[in-house]
């Protein structure tokens, strides 16, 4: 198959959206298929193509979305060459443009609904918040319904959805590279990394304000003992401000940033870890939940949408109220690892790994290929 991805996001930013990407097109590209990612590049100028790992890209020019620094609105002028389906991974500009390639082309398209729009107007913009995520939703809604079929991560995203479209829609999770991200021995994994604590906490990921990284800042206190260490791996909008509010605890020298982390050094934070911690309540799929299940490692997250379909209390990880400070300091007080809990976290891995996942999504395209004649 002629597979093309249109993306609002790509390499070199780091997303999740971006991680799905690469890892859908390299497992695609290895099982015989021609993949094509169309993507905003960083500036104006020409539609610039170049390769990545198998596939073919082409950057359209882009100019930037001020509400929204890291988000780019695309000027699709690029000339699509003919595909065999179409798979959006956005509803904006590329998304678009996507739709529209693949009724011109009467082609199947597919979108994978990989963020909850509505939700990011609360930090994008200050004003009219409540207006505008209703026009986003309805927005959303309107779009999503012209499609083929829906992908989403979780079942439970899925359910989100309007009945009318979750009659279309499969899930198919974003899986984890198993033979990337294993445990490492975990004293090892610390001296490599700097890393001298009794019990390590973790946090991994884009620092924006969805992820609400600050409620583990507001908690931390309450959780670290003696010699505990509250990592915090990322960079992103939101970086200064919680660097600000981690100076302002009594446990500020237990609380350290790390800055962004390159890729091969993701496995050896997650074994250096006692607990991953998230708090974050707009996940649709969470990967570094799984990724930190694929090392062993238990994962403490709020219990909203994706993550307790992914984190189970007591077998892989705990989960407390979403935005409870209280509850997240109650449950990470608790908490003490174990080989159960890890045995637990490896077991999800294999569940959601990237082999049985992109087999899923084959399925689906052969599927809409099928039902198009």
């Amino acid at each position: 198959m002629r597979i093309g991805f249109f993306t609002e996001t790509f390499l070199p930013q780091t997303n999740g959206v971006v991680s799905a990407v690469c890892a859908f097109g390299e497992d695609l590209v290895a099982r015989g298929h021609e993949v094509l990612v169309f993507a905003p590049r960083e500036k104006l100028g020409t539609t610039r193509r170049w390769t990545h790992n198998g596939m073919k890209v082409f950057s359209v020019p882009s100019v930037s979305f001020k509400p929204y620094p890291e988000y780019r609105v695309a000027i699709p002028l690029a000339r699509v060459p003919q595909l065999d389906i179409v798979h959006t991974h956005g509803p904006f500009s590329m998304g678009l443009f996507g739709l529209h390639e693949a009724h011109k082309q009467h082609i199947p398209a597919v979108s994978t609904f990989h963020t909850i729009i509505s939700e990011f107007v609360n930090y994008a913009l200050p004003v009219g918040k409540r207006l505008l995520k209703q026009v986003a939703e309805k927005y959303c809604w309107l779009h999503y319904s012209r499609y083929d079929a829906l992908i989403t991560p979780t079942n439970a995203i899925r359910e989100e959805l309007p009945r009318r479209l979750q009659r279309r829609t499969f899930v198919v999770p974003n899986g984890v590279d198993l033979d990337f991200f294993h445990p490492h021995n975990k004293p090892a994994a610390r001296n490599a990394l700097g890393i001298r604590a009794k019990r390590v906490f973790l946090h991994l990921g884009r620092l924006s304000p969805e992820k609400n990284a600050g409620l583990l800042i507001s908690a931390a206190g309450e959780f670290l003992n003696d010699g505990d260490l509250l990592v915090i791996v990322g960079k992103g909008p939101s970086m200064s401000m919680l660097q600000q509010a981690a100076k302002k605890t009594p446990c500020h020298g237990q609380i350290m940033f790390a800055g962004f982390a390159e890729q091969e050094k993701l496995p050896l934070y997650y074994s250096a870890a006692d607990a991953l911690v998230t708090a974050s309540t707009a996940e649709t799929n969470c990967l570094v939940a799984v990724e930190s299940m694929a090392c062993g490692t238990p994962v403490i997250a709020a219990n909203c949408r994706a993550l307790p379909e992914i984190v189970h209390d007591g077998r892989n990880g705990f989960l407390f109220e979403p935005g409870d400070a209280r509850d997240l300091a109650r449950v990470a007080s608790k908490f003490r690892p174990g080989s159960r809990l890890s045995a637990g976290c490896l077991k999800t891995a294999k569940e959601n790994s990237r082999e049985k996942s992109v087999r899923k999504l084959e399925k689906v395209y052969e599927q809409l290929l099928a039902e198009k004649g």
